[in-house]
């Protein structure tokens, strides 16, 4: 070989070396994820899972914090269906009729502890217990997959002289879950 050719030889043998070398474009690798979603199963009373009302009767107006608290006869019960543990809020909403009397119109009472057109609605269960409001509040920073939380529930009635005397009053225990 002639030395005055090997130098060229040896540069391109070098750039071809340090020249990047390309993948097949066809070539790839695939995978997948599932992801966790929160998830709850609500029942009225633990003894009867299809359940979703909670019946506490007729009740009384209360008289200045005496006598209208009566406790549910059932007991709701919630269960962390997700495969991943979550947080639970708990709320309540303020309570309506849709029945109209010769007296006046449909009731509506507020959820802001005993009074005048307002009741209370306390939750107690195994993490806490504290009094519902219309805004969610953290009933469990950790329940686990697969768990059933029981609770009671107390209403406590208006003071004599609200609205709604004779009516079927409905309100909701609303339940939300967070991962």
């Amino acid at each position: 070989m002639n030395l005055k050719l090997a130098p060229i030889v040896s540069i391109a043998i070098m750039l071809v070396a340090a020249a990047p070398v390309r993948a097949n474009p066809g070539a790839s690798a695939s995978g997948d994820v599932t992801v966790s979603s929160p998830c709850i199963l609500v029942s009225a009373d633990a003894t009867q899972p299809t359940s979703d009302h909670i019946d506490y009767g007729t009740l009384q107006f209360s008289q200045a914090y005496a006598g209208g608290e009566k406790t549910s006869t059932g007991h709701p019960q919630f269960e962390n269906c997700s495969s991943d543990f979550e947080k639970v809020f708990i709320r309540g909403t303020d309570a309506t009729s849709t029945e109209v009397t010769p007296t006046g119109p449909a009731a509506r009472w507020s959820l802001a502890g005993e009074g005048l057109n307002s009741y209370g609605h306390h939750v107690n269960g195994t993490f806490n217990g504290f009094e519902l409001t219309l805004v969610d509040q953290l009933y469990s920073p950790s329940v686990s997959s697969g768990a059933g939380v029981p609770l009671t529930s107390t209403f406590t009635m208006p003071l004599v002289g609200s609205d709604g005397a004779g009516q079927t009053m409905t309100f909701s225990i609303v339940f939300t879950a967070s991962l």
